[in-house]
C-alpha cells in the first residue's frame, strides 16, 4: 500500500527521474515481507539409522512471484553439492548418487519436502532447501542432520540362582545395546532392592548400557515382576520388558483333616498333607512319633487315611515329612481319638438293634451290670452275640431296659417296641456307627431328627 501510494505520488509531481527509480527500488526492498518469499525448514532433524527421515520444506511465495525451481543442496567438504531439484516446467531431476534413496514427497510451488530412506553415518551434516523466484532470485534455509541409533533392548538373568534366605545376588540385568546417544535405563518393582548402572563405548558413537538388579531372594517375593524401562529419542513411547522373578524354596508344609473332633467308631477320616514348593516337592513321607504306625493306616496320594474305624490307640504324634531339591521340611500334628458318651451308645445300641440283628429275632429285657465296659465295636457285637441264644427262646417283644443317668427320661419308640432308658453308671468305650456319624457335633435335636427320619421317635 506504501509503495503504490508512493509510485502515485512520484508519478504525479516528478521530481527527478532517476530518483524515482532509485526509491521504487529501495521500498521494494524494505517491503520483501508483502513482495517476496519465504523457506521454511526445522533447524535441526534425528534421523534412525536403518530408517526413512522426512527433510520438510514449506515455500511461501507471493502472488507477485513465479516459482522458478525448488532443490535440495548439502554441504560436502569440496563444497555444497546439488541433491535433487523440482523445476515446474521441466520436472524432477536428482543425482545419480541419490536415484534410489531420495524422492520428492509431494512437489509443487508450497512444498519441497524430500524423503531420503535407509538413512546411514555418511547422511550426518548440514543439508539446505533453495527456492529461485522470478523476478526476486534466490531464497534458501538450512537445517541439520543428526542420525540416531535405536537400542537392542533386552534383559539377562543374573547367573546364579535364586535361593530363598541366600546372599544378595544379582536378579536380572536391563540392557540397552549401541545406542546413540545413550539410553535412559531403569528398573522398576516394589522391591528392596539396588540398581547399578555401567556404561560402554562402542563403535559409530553408540553406548551400550547395563544396570544390575541387585537383592536378598526370599520365598515371599516368588512370582513378582521386574520391569525393565528403557527411554530413548528412537523409541515412539518406552519400552519395558517384564522380568518374572523364580525364587526356590524348601517345602512349606500344612497338615489339614484333623478337626479336634475324632472319636472312636469315626469313619472315612484322613490327614493330608499339603506342600507348596519350588521347585515342587518330590518326595512326602508320614511316620508316628511316639509310637508304631497303626494298621489300617495307609498312605494315598500324600495323605495318611485311615481305612477303618478309628480306635482309641490312633491317637499320638504324627508327622509329614516333605523334600524337594533345596531342603526337607516336617509338620507335627497331634491328634487325639476320644471315646463314646453315652449318647452315643444309646445311638450304638439303637442301631444295632434296628439294622444288624434280623427282624425276625424276638427281643427281651437286657440287664446291664454296673461294670459292663465295651472295647470297640468288635466288643459290643461280641457282646450282643452272645444273648443271641436268649432272644431266639423267646416269642414276646419285651422292650428293651436301658439305665442311662445322663440322659434318663427318654422314651422311644420303633414299630411296636417300647424303650425306656434305665442304664445306670454304665462305663462305656463302644463304637458309634452310624447315629454319631450323623450328628457332628452331639445334640440331642440331631439325634431327634434322625431317628424321625429312620421310623424312631423320642420324646422327653
Amino acid at each position: 500500500m506504501v509503495l503504490t501510494m508512493t509510485a502515485h505520488f512520484l508519478r504525479n509531481n516528478p521530481i527527478h527521474p532517476g530518483l524515482n527509480v532509485r526509491v521504487l527500488l529501495m521500498l521494494s526492498f524494505v517491503s520483501g515481507l508483502v513482495y517476496g518469499s519465504q523457506v521454511v525448514v526445522p533447524p535441526k532433524v534425528n534421523a534412525v539409522l536403518g530408517k526413512n527421515v522426512t527433510l520438510s520444506c514449506r515455500v511461501q511465495v507471493d502472488t507477485n512471484l513465479s516459482l522458478t525451481q525448488s532443490s535440495w543442496e548439502r554441504k560436502l567438504p569440496t563444497g555444497w553439492g546439488t541433491l535433487a531439484v523440482y523445476n515446474p516446467m521441466f520436472g524432477i531431476s536428482i543425482t545419480p548418487e541419490y536415484e534410489r534413496r531420495l524422492s520428492f514427497r509431494s512437489p509443487s510451488m508450497h512444498d519441497a519436502t524430500i524423503v531420503l530412506e535407509d538413512v546411514g553415518f555418511a547422511d550426518i551434516g548440514i543439508y539446505t532447501c533453495k527456492v529461485a523466484t522470478f523476478p526476486l532470485g534466490n531464497t534458501q534455509a538450512s537445517t541439520t542432520v543428526s542420525v540416531i541409533v535405536e537400542p537392542k533392548v533386552y534383559v539377562s538373568a543374573g547367573s546364579s540362582a535364586l535361593i530363598d534366605g541366600g546372599n544378595e545376588t544379582t536378579v536380572a540385568t536391563c540392557i540397552a545395546e549401541r545406542a546413540r546417544p545413550p539410553a535412559d535405563v531403569s528398573w522398576e518393582t516394589n522391591l528392596y532392592g539396588t540398581s547399578e548402572a555401567h556404561m560402554q563405548d562402542d563403535a559409530n558413537g553408540t553406548t551400550t548400557t547395563q544396570v544390575h538388579y541387585t537383592w536378598q531372594p526370599s520365598r515371599h517375593a516368588q512370582g513378582h515382576t521386574l520391569t525393565c524401562v528403557v527411554k530413548h529419542p528412537a523409541l515412539q513411547s518406552d519400552f519395558r520388558i517384564p522380568y518374572i522373578i523364580n525364587v526356590q524354596f524348601a517345602p512349606d508344609i500344612l497338615v489339614l483333616g484333623y478337626d479336634g473332633n475324632w472319636y472312636v467308631g469315626r469313619e472315612n477320616v484322613q490327614l493330608k498333607c499339603r506342600a507348596k514348593a519350588n521347585p515342587p516337592a518330590q518326595h512326602f513321607r508320614w511316620i508316628r512319633l511316639d509310637g508304631e504306625m497303626p494298621g489300617g493306616a495307609e498312605v494315598v496320594n500324600n495323605s495318611l487315611a485311615f481305612m477303618r474305624p478309628l480306635q482309641k490307640n490312633d491317637s499320638g504324634v504324627y508327622r509329614c515329612e516333605v523334600a524337594n531339591d533345596i531342603g526337607l521340611h516336617s509338620r507335627d500334628i497331634r491328634i487325639r481319638v476320644q471315646g463314646l458318651t453315652s449318647l452315643q451308645l444309646t445311638s450304638l445300641l439303637l442301631h444295632i438293634q434296628r439294622d444288624l440283628l434280623p427282624s425276625h429275632w424276638p427281643l427281651r429285657p437286657l440287664k446291664w451290670p454296673h461294670s459292663l465296659r465295651l472295647v470297640g465295636w468288635r466288643g459290643a457285637m461280641n457282646w450282643l452275640n452272645g444273648r443271641q441264644a436268649g432272644w431266639l427262646a423267646e416269642t414276646s417283644r419285651a422292650p428293651l431296659t436301658i439305665h442311662c443317668p445322663i440322659r434318663s427320661g427318654y422314651v422311644i419308640r420303633t414299630g411296636q417296641t417300647k424303650f425306656t432308658s434305665t442304664i445306670e453308671n454304665t462305663t462305656c468305650d463302644g463304637v458309634l456307627v452310624s447315629t454319631a456319624v450323623h450328628c457332628q457335633p452331639q445334640s440331642e435335636n440331631c439325634l431327634r431328627e434322625y431317628w424321625e427320619q429312620n421310623k424312631i421317635t423320642a420324646v422327653q
